[in-house]
């Protein structure tokens, strides 16, 4: 199916509740491994590094973005290594719902305890190729039946004809709990209501998008063009 209707035919959902300081040398040089310290901000948003890196950077994503795919594809490893590891950088992945397909992936990537967010996160965007493919492909027959359902067996219907649960099991997941966080209708407002305000606090008009401490870059959309930013920042 077109991607465009897709998401016009997704869309008609959204509706629903979807609506620093500076490093000391003496950190840098204590051995560290900062990307083993993760938390979760009141505001939804998850952390991985040192709480007072020189950089705090915000990443805005979707994940039915293939653009945010790419990003994480891409720098995953780099920014782990190369900028959280020392505790040089913090980064805090934030949500932004573009559609049902959004909203059922956060559900998912949000499951368990926080510290399995970033595995989990990771593990969607790896699979990203598969699980879209399958959207893609999705009949008006199918569309229509998640549309229809109730907010809370919605999200368990896509994760079902999309093969969500299967990334999710492969990490040691129990249907039965995946079931109940797909199911989980506050935890949908909440996230909706972060990704609302994110969205509009940093006037975002599009995924990926990074915020560094506290001023969105206009012009870093992928790992290239954000790269540059952080080292001219950290006078690499």
């Amino acid at each position: 199916m077109n991607r465009r209707i897709l998401a016009a035919a997704l869309a008609t959902t959204v509706s629903l509740g979807m609506a620093g300081t500076a490093l000391a040398p003496a950190q840098a040089a204590s051995g560290k491994d900062w990307t083993q310290t993760t938390s979760q901000s009141e505001d939804g948003g998850h952390w991985m590094g040192n709480p007072d890196a020189e950089l705090q950077l915000q990443e805005f994503v979707s994940y039915t973005c293939i653009h945010c795919a790419h990003f994480t594809q891409e720098s995953d490893v780099a920014m782990r290594l190369g900028y959280v590891h020392d505790g040089k950088v913090r980064i805090e992945v934030r949500h932004l719902i573009r559609d049902p397909i959004d909203m059922t992936i956060a559900l998912l990537t949000n499951c368990g305890d926080q510290t399995k967010f970033f595995g989990n996160h990771r593990a969607f965007f790896n699979r990203y190729d598969d699980y879209m493919d399958k959207a893609r492909a999705a009949t008006p027959d199918q569309i229509k039946r998640w549309n229809d359902a109730p907010l809370d067996s919605k999200f368990k219907l896509i994760a079902d004809d999309l093969g969500l649960y299967g990334i999710m099991e492969a990490r040691g997941f129990a249907r039965a709990q995946l079931d109940r966080c797909l199911s989980d209708e506050a935890k949908t407002r909440e996230i909706a209501r972060q990704s609302a305000a994110g969205m509009n606090a940093y006037k975002i008009k599009g995924t990926p998008s990074f915020v560094l401490n506290g001023k969105l870059l206009p012009d870093a959309h992928s790992w290239d063009t954000l790269k540059p930013e952080l080292d001219d920042t950290l006078g690499l």
